[in-house]
């Protein structure tokens, strides 16, 4: 088999306005094997030319993502006439002999009405967006639509010279900044809408030549045998019209028929030819017939598989897979492992290139994409195997086994630098992107490593690593919710998932905090026992009981739960939890002991609880003793000591004291707010205080009883009456 007969596509020397520049001779090297033909110039290798960047762009993603290729556009200014032609044909060819680049139009064509200089506003493959901008274009000179290809092309004027359609080019740019001026002929056969009347030259007529001029009637059997002769010599016009007079013509029917479709295959008009022959095949039998539908259905789906490879691969599978109904060959079943490929299905991709590759392992195409299956897959054995130094793809190969090296040994920025590179070559592949999460993820960028995990599910709705590692992410995060349903997700795929009783033990104890906040205790104890089935200690479980009876008041309960978890080197959370039981309990002795065996803060708590419990008993001067204690051995974190020093000041009758001291507490707690407002009336600051009071709305009974006893203080009794009334 020869190199080049894989090629998806025809890469032709466009006219101007850009270049595609390949850099790395061994990426041109897979390109002529391609059948793509690259031309030398200083800073690398031009491989294709277009007008509309936009074509050019779309190859360039083709090339990244189906060859590895890495390839830069820039710009040319080349004055050459006609407009921009396909980037892409999909007919499949053996060799860059093969390619022929297509004529260009004749300056003494027939139909060209004049040749000059025109304003290109945009183009596009479909008309519907530019029909809209044409629109804008409506009281511009010359302005119309042309068909060129398969692109739909807004021009505007038409001059002798550049310098003419200056100020045109002006208001051009305002509804398109990108418009330029060319060089371009004006044919009125390729303008589909326009604001003015195109006038074409009448095609003439093809003249019958002597001896074939119908100065008589000729029978059928004549018209059958000229019609015959028309065709082998090539002149398709007369053989077409003969064609046409006999297809109602009884025993010749089926010569005419025969005629027609032949022209039409030479136009490549398969899908026509494998319409008629499919709907007409019972009433036109015979092996030119048979051998022509097949020949014409299979270059019709085999083209149309390739058109869809990039856009939508599951269209182009379906049409490949038609193809194959009426001829298999290689180049069609290498299409289809490419269409594969897309899909992310690399398992039946493999199945095809492992044969192609033992039929013909020195064509790179072949190499190259089989080289690329395997990696997605992870076999590195039998990449190993096939390793070729001349393409770009296994230095890339190299760096990959690098980069997990360095994650394997802990090395995590060091890996980073390395994937990320990678990454940018291959933006879809599976494996780069688990390697890039992984490594975020250890790297505790959660952010960045759910990206990458969550491209990879996207691919493939299966992939347990990926699926995972968005478990751990999730975990990481303290988003239980969404780790219990990935944790799910792994179940129901077979997967024994080590951490699935630790996340529904997690998600349980969360679910019980979370009601326990909202005052629903019975719930929240409801949830803690539904997380023992999960749990494989105690120690979470009794937290979370003494938490939710600390809450409910209940004291004796909580404390029951709290000791069994107390020890000399029991955590901070547990202390404190402990030292304000005892004190509320009155075992002050209890809550002394495990203050005096703890850091500062934990003293700071013993204090501060102790500055509560005496205020409560209204033994304000001991608590202020305790309250200054506390601040000393916390002075950081002190607002709520702050709060409690204000309110003893307040009830020693030291008004600049507790205003002080409100004034370094949280005044966004209501109840902070109206204890300062209460210092500021006693102060003689009676209208601050008011618009205070005012601010704090729809809080609780005891709050609204303070504002009414606030609003007595400040001589509004009738307000205080309205709040007690709103109580009662």
């Amino acid at each position: 088999m020869k190199k080049g007969l894989f090629s998806l596509f025809v890469i032709f020397n466009l006219l101007f306005g850009y270049e595609l520049i390949v850099k790395n001779e061994k990426d041109v090297k897979v390109l002529n094997d391609l059948g793509v033909k690259c031309e030398k110039i200083t800073n690398g290798f031009v491989c294709a030319k277009s007008p509309d960047k936009m074509q050019l762009k779309r190859l360039q993603y083709y090339l990244k993502n189906n060859l590895s290729i890495v390839s830069e556009i820039v710009g040319v200014q080349e004055k050459l006439s006609d407009a921009s032609k396909p980037v892409m044909s999909v007919k499949p060819v053996k060799s860059a002999a093969d390619i022929k680049t297509p004529k260009k139009v004749a300056k003494n064509s027939k139909t060209l009405i004049k040749t000059g200089y025109c304003i290109q506003v945009v183009s596009a493959r479909k008309s519907q967006g530019l029909l809209e901008i044409f629109d804008k274009t409506k009281n511009l000179p010359l302005s119309r639509i042309e068909k060129i290809g398969p692109y739909y092309v807004l021009r505007i004027g038409e001059e002798k010279n550049e310098n003419a359609l200056q100020s045109v080019l002006q208001k051009a740019k305002k509804i398109n900044k990108n418009a330029y001026i060319r060089k371009c002929d004006l044919i009125p056969q390729r303008i589909i809408k326009s604001n003015f009347k195109p006038k074409a030259k009448k095609k003439q007529e093809i003249k019958i030549p002597q001896g074939e001029v119908f100065n008589k009637i000729f029978s059928p059997e004549e018209k059958n045998k000229l019609m015959e002769k028309a065709f082998k010599e090539g002149r398709i016009y007369l053989a077409r019209n003969l064609s046409n007079q006999l297809k109602s013509t009884n025993g010749y029917k089926k010569d005419a028929f025969l005629i027609t479709v032949n022209i039409l295959m030479q136009k490549k008009e398969y899908k026509r030819v494998c319409n008629m022959l499919t709907q007409l095949s019972d009433f036109y039998k015979g092996k030119n017939l048979s051998e022509i539908k097949e020949k014409s259905c299979f270059y019709y789906n085999y083209q149309k598989g390739v058109e869809y490879m990039n856009i939508n691969p599951e269209i182009a599978l379906d049409f490949l897979k038609k193809a194959q109904k009426f001829k298999s060959d290689d180049n069609l079943l290498f299409a289809t492992a490419i269409a594969y490929m897309n899909q992310y299905d690399y398992k039946k991709a493999k199945e095809i290139l492992q044969k192609l590759y033992k039929n013909d392992s020195d064509n790179t195409a072949i190499k190259l994409a089989y080289a690329k299956t395997l990696f997605n897959l992870g076999d590195f054995k039998t990449l190993e195997r096939i390793k070729d130094n001349n393409l770009a793809f296994f230095n890339h190969l190299e760096l990959y086994l690098k980069a997990k090296k360095l994650y394997n040994e802990g090395k995590y920025k060091e890996a980073e630098k390395i994937a990320v590179k990678l990454f940018n070559y291959y933006p879809n592949n599976i494996n780069v992107l688990l390697l890039n999460g992984n490594i975020f993820y250890k790297l505790g960028k959660y952010d960045l490593a759910y990206i990458y995990y969550k491209r990879v599910v996207k691919k493939e709705p299966q992939n347990i690593p990926a699926l995972k590692g968005l478990r751990d992410v999730a975990l990481a995060n303290k988003d239980i919710t969404s780790a219990v349903k990935i944790s799910d997700i792994l179940k129901n795929l077979k997967y024994k998932d080590k951490k699935f009783n630790e996340i529904m033990k997690e998600y349980y104890l969360f679910q019980a905090d979370k009601l326990a906040q909202e005052g629903k205790f019975k719930d929240a104890l409801s949830d803690v026992k539904e997380a023992e089935k999960y749990a494989d200690s105690e120690k979470d479980i009794y937290l979370a009981y003494g938490k939710i009876y600390f809450k409910m008041g209940e004291y004796k309960k909580a404390l029951d739960y709290y000791r069994m978890l107390y020890s000399r080197n029991a955590p901070l959370e547990i202390r404190e939890k402990l030292i304000r039981i005892y004190i509320r309990l009155g075992k002050i002795n209890k809550a002394k002991e495990i203050a005096q065996n703890s850091p500062n803060e934990i003293k700071a708590i013993y204090y501060m609880e102790m500055a509560k419990y005496l205020m409560n008993q209204k033994k304000y001067p001991e608590a202020n003793k305790y309250i200054s204690t506390a601040l000393e051995y916390n002075p950081i974190n002190s607002m709520q000591a702050h709060e409690i020093k204000a309110w003893i000041c307040y009830y020693l009758g030291d008004y600049e004291c507790a205003k002080r001291y409100f004034e370094k507490s949280d005044l966004k707690l209501p109840e902070v707010r109206i204890g300062y407002a209460f210092v500021l009336a006693k102060l003689g600051n009676k209208n601050k205080a008011y618009l205070i009071a005012q601010g704090i709305k729809n809080e609780s009974k005891n709050i609204l009883l303070q504002k009414a006893r606030l609003m007595i203080e400040l001589g509004r009794e009738k307000e205080a009456k309205e709040i007690f009334n709103s109580i009662d």
